[in-house]
């Protein structure tokens, strides 16, 4: 749902773009208005659907997260870096959410590994560079001034530009998840069998 809810808002902005360059839009007491009531405006709906979808996914993948880590030991990893609540909690600590998370998400993509093989990490530093970007220009469009339709389509443009990379981001952050929790029972199993 969250990803279709990006894709709806990539469709919106660049609707927007269009009735931009076509004399569509206008601005009205600090407020952009449409000359005309287009059906597509239902698409702005794509927004309040991607915040619910979005919450949900958060929560889903920090509870996933948790569990993922929580299974490092069983897996081999006798010494982990930290435990499975701050692997969690890492996510909130402002600073630190900019690179803990990323080798807490290491960690347990190479204990989850085969035994012994040598795992390249290379996905997960272009997920994070995805995300990174994303959440960037996410707090360039909030600071940005919105006085005129002009500075009005520059938003447009950098959120248009945000949501592709977080579809980019998304689809990496999903094979990687389902990298992760294929070789964890992968593994597991492999450990029960041998117990």
């Amino acid at each position: 749902v969250y990803f279709a809810s990006l894709f709806l808002l990539v469709i919106l902005n660049c609707l927007e773009l269009n009735l931009y360059n076509n004399d569509g839009l206008v601005f009205y007491d600090g407020e952009v208005l449409y000359k005309e009531d287009h059906a597509w405006r239902l698409l702005g709906l794509s927004g309040f659907s991607a915040i619910v979808s979005l919450i949900t996914l958060v929560i889903t993948f920090l509870m996933w997260i948790h569990r993922a880590y929580s299974n490092l030991p069983f897996l081999g990893n006798v010494n982990p870096k930290t435990t499975p609540g701050w692997a969690v909690g890492w996510w909130f600590i402002p600073i630190a959410f900019l690179f803990k998370p990323f080798s807490v998400m290491k960690e347990i993509y190479i204990w989850s590994g085969a035994d012994g093989a040598k795992i390249s990490t290379n996905i997960l530093g272009l997920w994070w560079t995805f995300w990174i970007c994303s959440h960037i220009l996410q707090q360039i469009t909030f600071r940005l001034p919105s006085t005129n339709l002009e500075e009005y389509s520059v938003i447009i443009v950098i959120d248009l530009i945000y949501y592709i990379v977080e579809i980019f981001a998304g689809i990496l952050f999903l094979k990687i998840l389902t990298s992760i929790t294929y070789s964890q029972e992968i593994k597991s199993e492999i450990k029960s069998t041998n117990i």
